[in-house]
């Protein structure tokens, strides 16, 4: 049974991962100032998901357990940039909004017989399109887990994936480390965003590297006193983790408030 689901899920991957790459493309045709950077994205997200869907039938049909494993890395990251994708996708439709009313004269050119109105309601039903096809996708991912889960069982899964895990958080981990130097290089030029809040970042993302090797090591060596140690660490992370993301959320509600009270500052420091 997981093997027929994995096989339907993946096939139907393969027709839905064209619309998202030929959404990405549709994007890119209109010119807008590189604002919406995601459209390359797409069509690269799009591809990926192609391949690994057909990967994935290749890989059920053969037996191939090792491919399998492989598989199942890629669908969970799959699943959090789709997620991150439709997220933004949903929230993201009143910023572009109104940078149309700012910039019509410039996007014009490109928009074709499209009127303002008309524009915006485009951009609106590809917005929600994008949204529906992101989480349509993340469902059928999520089977194709799960699928191979009950395949290899939980134990493997878990051993071989292990270090690849570590991996990931090691690689999110430094991307956060480098928002947070870009923050802190870019915070001359407002007061608006705490100082404070790139030391957090960036001291929390130090930590998940600390911690991802540790959990290698632990993982490694079979070290059952460290693996209990990283699974505190790892606890205790998790939660500081959400509540930073939840503190730098609401300070974000207020940044662009700020910003505009000190835009005569920001703009003198800028030239």
């Amino acid at each position: 049974m997981g093997k027929w689901l994995l096989v339907l899920s993946s096939v139907g991957n393969l027709g839905l991962a064209p619309l998202i790459m030929m959404m990405g493309y549709n994007a890119s045709s209109f010119d807008y100032n590189g604002l919406l950077v995601v459209d390359k994205a797409l069509v690269v997200l799009g591809v990926f998901v192609l391949l690994t869907s057909a990967a994935a039938i290749f890989a059920s049909c053969k037996e191939q357990s090792e491919m399998l494993l492989f598989v199942f890395y890629t669908a969970i990251i799959e699943f959090i940039l789709l997620s991150v994708f439709g997220l933004g996708a949903i929230n993201f439709n009143e910023t572009l909004e109104e940078y149309i009313d700012k910039h019509w004269e410039e996007l014009r050119a490109t928009t074709g017989k499209y009127s303002m109105t008309e524009f915006k309601q485009h951009v609106q039903s590809e917005l929600l399109a994008l949204g529906a096809f992101s989480f349509t996708i993340n469902v059928s991912i999520f089977i194709q887990a799960m699928s191979i889960l009950h395949q290899q069982g939980l134990r493997r899964v878990m051993i071989a994936l292990f270090p690849l895990t570590q991996l990931l958080f090691i690689v999110f981990a430094s991307a956060i480390m480098i928002i947070a130097i870009y923050i802190q290089a870019n915070n001359y030029y407002s007061s608006a965003m705490p100082i404070y809040s790139s030391y957090v970042l960036f001291a929390i993302a130090f930590f998940i590297v600390v911690l991802a090797i540790l959990g290698y090591k632990a993982g490694i060596t079979a070290n059952f006193q460290q693996l209990v140690i990283y699974n505190v660490l790892l606890l205790f992370c998790g939660i500081v983790c959400l509540f930073s993301g939840i503190g730098l959320l609401t300070m974000t509600s207020t940044l662009k408030e700020l910003v505009y009270k000190e835009w005569p500052l920001i703009s003198r420091k800028l030239l």
